[in-house]
């Protein structure tokens, strides 16, 4: 009974969220440190400033069920490495044809990083499609 006493409360202080500590979100089985979250607007250009060994997420949305998809336009990127996307409704309630659709991308910037990329989004149903939408992040690695 005592060592069951000891290791709920070791389980317990080790899930404790430490204060200042980034949050940390499960991504297919995996845990990443996202410092922060990006919501991306179409057909705009956004600046965040980033650290090195940063994990940050970028967000865009689009409806469902009409082929499209968000997708990382450059993949030969200096300082930022892609490392996950998800795809899921924004709603998950509401299983509404054409509802909305929230892409993820995680990104890490490289531990030897120090400069400026651009990533870019393209919003189309195939690969060498057109775009319809597109959306622009300037990451300045601090």
């Amino acid at each position: 009974m005592k060592k069951a006493l000891i290791v709920l409360s070791l389980m317990l202080f080790i899930t404790m969220p430490t204060a200042g500590a980034a949050p940390i979100e499960a991504v297919n089985g995996c845990q990443y440190p996202i410092s922060m979250t990006v919501i991306a607007e179409s057909d705009s250009s956004q600046i965040i400033n980033v650290k090195v060994g940063d994990y940050f997420k970028v967000t865009l949305e689009a409806a469902g069920g009409t082929g499209y998809s968000w997708q990382l336009d450059n993949k030969n990127m200096d300082f930022v490495e892609a490392v996950d996307k998800t795809v899921a409704p924004v709603n998950p309630n509401l299983h509404l044809a054409g509802g909305k659709v929230r892409w993820e991308f995680y990104f890490r910037v490289k531990p030897d990083a120090l400069g400026q990329d651009t990533l870019q989004f393209c919003l189309r149903r195939g690969q060498n499609e057109m775009p319809v939408k597109k959306a622009w992040l300037i990451i300045i690695v601090q």
